[in-house]
């Protein structure tokens, strides 16, 4: 049964952990992250938006359910990655859950999780909408004080983003591994990362390569199968669904482990500290 290091780790030990716990845990998870990736992909096989746009063919389609196809498909993908993050957990502290254990924690959790995901997307998109109004202000106003101010204020803001990104990164974790609410988890991610943002950004940032190479390399691999198999004429949206869902069954558990592992460093590393500052304050 998989372990978690006891002890702080550098970025190398931690990705070799984190890839340790995927080892460990892929097979339980993969079914579930894969249906989490066709979910989110689903609309694409009732629109083939992208293969138009390949052909020259593309026109604007009306808003209509073809946007709430892709909503639920996006909530329904959440869900389920929820479910791998809390199987891939509870791997990881010793234990194994059923599925269906799994899922029932996710559905408990899944409020919660989603204004995590809420808070990080007003993180990112909230600085990114005022940098595009004061960057228009600074057009219309044709001045160069204006323009450098437009500059400067969108590097402070994408500056601001990053720095929320990453300190509340972990709260998405924290709902399910501290069973906690969504202010809770964004409060611990903020207190754990504190410290320790560039290690953390470090790790996400190689993941990440990690999994985009690999995801590469599966639409590669796919649209080599599908031509060997005369299936090049398939859509391409229904090639990208294919390729999305194969990828993210094998990437999305990937991110998940090397991110409780990081979470799980900053948890040893959080505790050394408070212990020597008890000590500390004992001794004096």
């Amino acid at each position: 049964m998989y372990r978690m290091p006891a002890v702080p780790q550098d970025v190398g030990g931690v990705l070799d952990s984190g890839f340790a716990l995927f080892k460990a845990g892929w097979r339980q998870v993969l079914a579930l992250a894969a249906l989490a990736g066709a979910a989110t992909s689903a609309w694409r096989l009732v629109d083939d938006t992208f293969a138009r746009m390949l052909d020259g063919d593309f026109t604007p389609q009306p808003l209509g359910w073809h946007t709430v196809l892709l909503l639920l498909g996006a909530l329904v993908g959440i869900y389920l990655n929820l479910g791998v993050i809390a199987r891939l957990a509870a791997l990881a502290a010793g234990r194994a859950i059923s599925v269906r254990t799994a899922l029932w924690r996710a559905l408990r959790r899944y409020l919660s999780f989603l204004l995590c995901l809420l808070a990080l997307g007003a993180a990112l998109l909230g600085p990114l909408i005022a940098v595009a109004f004061a960057l228009a202000g600074a057009v219309v106003l044709a001045s160069g004080g204006a323009l450098l101010f437009g500059v400067l204020f969108g590097l402070l803001a994408v500056g601001l983003a990053s720095l929320l990104l990453v300190y509340w990164y972990f709260a998405m974790f924290l709902v399910i591994t501290r069973n906690v609410g969504f202010l809770a988890a964004l409060h611990g991610s903020f207190v754990l990362v504190r410290g320790h943002w560039w290690r953390t950004v470090a790790i996400l940032v190689v993941a990440y390569i990690v999994t985009l190479v690999a995801t590469v390399l599966v639409g590669a691999i796919a649209a080599a199968l599908g031509a060997l198999v005369g299936l090049a004429n398939v859509s391409a949206d229904g090639l990208v669904f294919l390729v999305e869902a194969l990828g993210t069954g094998i990437t999305m558990p990937f991110m998940i482990a090397v991110s409780l592992l990081a979470l799980n460093d900053l948890e040893v590393r959080r505790r050394g500290s408070d212990l020597a500052a008890r000590i500390d304050a004992a001794a004096k």
